[in-house]
């Protein structure tokens, strides 16, 4: 830095002192004056210890590190995580399909259903002879005209 300095050039540099117990550090600039020759006569050096400085810078950039290394591992962990859930809404797509698949082929029974109970209806309606027709637990779920004349009354 002084050698800069007396060849005429401004020199501002941070240097490690002497190695000792404790890192030290010094932001070392030197300026030429010149005199009327255009000559260096003199040299204004000023010597600052920036030893906090580089101690903290020190600390900031391993936190930094760690920092980015934890970083890496959350996103490595978001993207399993991510893929696993890409995962499951396609699984759960599936079975969205097949409800509404069983949905539709439930409605489409029920459909037939109506229509087969309607038309055993119609039929027993137009035989003239009493019919009724009683589920598993005996109850008449079903009976024509002529059946409900016989008993006195509408099912």
């Amino acid at each position: 830095v002084v050698k800069r300095g007396f060849a005429g050039e401004p020199a501002d540099q941070v240097l490690q002192c002497i190695p000792s117990k404790q890192d030290c550090w010094l932001h070392v600039r030197a300026v030429p004056n010149f005199g009327s020759r255009g000559s260096v006569t003199s040299m204004l050096v000023i010597f600052e210890d920036v030893s906090d400085q580089k101690r903290l810078e020190t600390v900031l950039a391993r936190r930094a590190s760690s920092l980015e290394q934890s970083m890496q591992e959350q996103v490595v962990q978001l993207q399993s995580r991510t893929k696993e859930l890409e995962k499951m809404n396609k699984e759960s797509d599936k079975n969205k399909q097949a409800l509404l698949r069983a949905l539709e082929d439930a409605r489409h029974l029920e459909h037939q259903l109506q229509s087969e109970h309607k038309r055993l209806e119609a039929i027993i309606s137009s035989i003239g002879d009493a019919v009724y027709v009683v589920d598993e637990k005996d109850r008449i779920i079903l009976m024509n005209e002529a059946a409900e004349r016989v008993f006195g009354r509408r099912f």
